[in-house]
């Protein structure tokens, strides 16, 4: 039953009581028709309509005041005076769908159960009659609810506010068990035009403050925080790139209805085992959905046209596979938050897989990006440190505990990322523009928030050292992790012609 019905509940039998319909001879045979239909013809659905206040026509009370005057079926309504052109002009349109209560955009959520655990941005708490939210900034927000804390499914669904103080209208399916939009949009309008009645049953936005549980990382290091790691919303620096047409793409859905599962698929990836098992147990039209990023989980970085060294250099700088994409710098930036965001907050694991993937196979190999694309370089460093800063501070699990080898695989490619970025900010030294000079500094900002995990990214990186087993005894140990970049630079191995003798040709010779 929807909140609507409660109300209806009062009023449509009072009209059909009214309506004056003769009732059927109960004595005819059982397969005639129990009552006598009409003919409705309008703009809106039988019974739909809602009586807020009943008004008398000029006509009614004629009859009331003179009793020997019969009303005429046919005759038509009166109309209203007819308004000049300059009231036409100067009247102010009203919004379609807004409100006049300020304070911001307002979330409703119809049919929600009670006892429910509602999620929005970065406040979690379970409620026992949750409506919906108010005084909602203008910027993406993402919504999620789930039975309870524990839940292995959860749905939730984004939200574009804007400064137009809109109301957004969503409603649990209890058949599938899902956020969608509302089944009727007759519903969705009447729950709108009685918000002056809901709107001190909603919370505010402002609770996240309040309610939001912020740790701090144990740590023996004394270096500084970033900047913004220190603030405690952080939710505008992981969501400042998430736009309307980038949630349409992604979800494959229309404006006001990016709805997401914790089941929900990433095109072209492959499936894990625990995806198989959970889209067994779930609706279809739940398990059906897809995710469309841009960057293939199967993707080569190189070009397949591409022969000798080019080849050679897109296989290891990920810059022009980056670069090549027909979509700008923030949707590249975007799918990386979107991927994050959905994937944590819902335990996606086909998101999480996609956020993976971007950063050590794509962003985090894009060598030259500082030098060619310096400011979508510094957008995508510092939204890296902002998620693994809200990862460690506001979410119970960890984005890192997601595999054995993502750790260490994170941890190798800031390494050789750190390098080859000083290699480029080198190379440039004076040179070098401000926005390149910003790559530096936003990588240092990402640095300093790892080395709180006892994680040494420093060019210097120990190769080579000696450490004590549980019995006592010292052995030496060889990491071969970088193996791979120690046959760079002046190291480098390189091609050389040789003789007939099979030496090398152009050497001096004393003989």
């Amino acid at each position: 039953m929807t909140s609507g019905a409660s109300i209806d509940a009062p009023i449509r039998p009072a009209l059909l009581k009214n309506s004056g319909l003769p009732k059927s001879d109960s004595s005819v045979s059982t397969t005639a028709l129990s009552c006598k239909s009409i003919r409705v013809t309008g703009a809106h659905p039988l019974g739909s309509l809602h009586v807020h206040q009943p008004a008398d026509s000029s006509l009614s009370q004629e009859v009331a005041m003179n009793p020997n005057t019969a009303p005429d079926d046919d005759e038509p309504p009166l109309l209203g005076p007819i308004d000049s052109q300059d009231d036409i002009a100067t009247r102010q349109p009203l919004p379609q769908h807004g409100h006049s209560l300020s304070g911001g955009d307002i979330v409703l959520i119809m049919d929600l159960p009670a006892h429910f655990t509602v999620g929005y941005d970065s406040v979690s708490f379970t409620a026992r009659e949750f409506v919906g939210v108010r005084d909602i900034p203008p910027g993406p927000h993402f919504f999620w609810v789930s039975e309870t804390e524990a839940s292995t499914t959860r749905c939730g669904f984004w939200v574009i506010s804007s400064a137009t103080e809109k109301i957004h209208v969503m409603q649990w399916d209890k058949f599938n068990e899902v956020v969608g939009e509302p089944a009727s949009q007759v519903e969705a309008r009447f729950q709108k035009d009685k918000i002056q009645d809901i709107y001190p049953k909603l919370a505010p936005y402002q609770f996240r403050a309040l309610n939001a549980t912020i740790r701090s990382v144990a740590s023996g290091s004394s270096s500084p925080e970033p900047e913004f790691a220190r603030n405690t919303n952080i939710w505008q620096q992981l969501t400042n790139t998430i736009s309307a047409p980038l949630l349409s793409r992604i979800t494959a859905r229309k404006a006001g209805n990016w709805a997401v599962h914790t089941s929900d698929r990433v095109r072209g990836a492959l499936m894990l085992p625990a995806e198989v098992e959970l889209e067994k147990r779930i609706p279809s039209v739940v398990a059906s959905t897809e995710l469309k990023f841009t960057f293939s989980q199967g993707a080569k970085t190189y070009d397949a046209e591409s022969v000798g060294a080019a080849r050679t250099e897109q296989a290891v700088d990920a810059t022009a596979y980056l670069m090549s994409t027909a979509i700008s710098d923030d949707d590249i930036v975007g799918e990386l938050q979107f991927a994050f965001i959905v994937g944590m907050h819902l335990g996606n694991e086909a998101c999480i897989q996609q956020w993976w993937h971007m950063l050590v196979s794509v962003v985090l190999k894009a060598y030259t990006l500082p030098l060619r694309r310096p400011e979508l370089a510094r957008s995508l460093l510092q939204t890296i440190t902002a998620q693994l800063v809200y990862n460690e501070r506001y979410l119970d699990g960890s984005v890192l505990d997601y595999g054995p080898s993502y750790s260490r695989d994170l941890r190798m490619a800031l390494i050789v990322y750190k390098r080859r970025l000083n290699e480029v900010l080198l190379t440039l030294n004076s040179l070098a523009t401000p926005e390149q000079a910003a790559v530096g500094q936003a990588f240092s900002e990402l640095e300093t928030w790892v080395w709180k995990f006892g994680w040494d990214i420093r060019s210097d990186y120990l190769r080579k050292g000696k450490t004590m087993l549980e019995d006592g005894e010292e052995v030496e140990l060889e990491m071969d992790d970088l193996e791979a970049e120690d046959e760079r630079g002046e190291f480098a191995a390189t091609v050389v012609e040789l003789d007939e003798s099979g030496k090398q040709k152009d050497l001096v010779s004393w003989d």
